[in-house]
């Protein structure tokens, strides 16, 4: 966040017209992660060998 108040490059990248939404969830995941409203997880698989 502190790049986007400094860095006029970075500002023109986030607040561009293709990346506008993008930019603006981050924040919204970031604060659903914290509250619990949002989790995740990772699934792996192995395949079985046949006997």
């Amino acid at each position: 966040m502190k790049a986007l108040l400094v860095d006029p490059k970075i500002r023109r990248l986030a607040l561009g017209a293709r990346n506008r939404d993008s930019f603006w969830s981050i924040p919204r995941m970031i604060l659903a992660y914290r509250t619990g409203a949002m989790r995740y997880g990772i699934f792996t698989l192995a395949k079985v060998k046949p006997a």
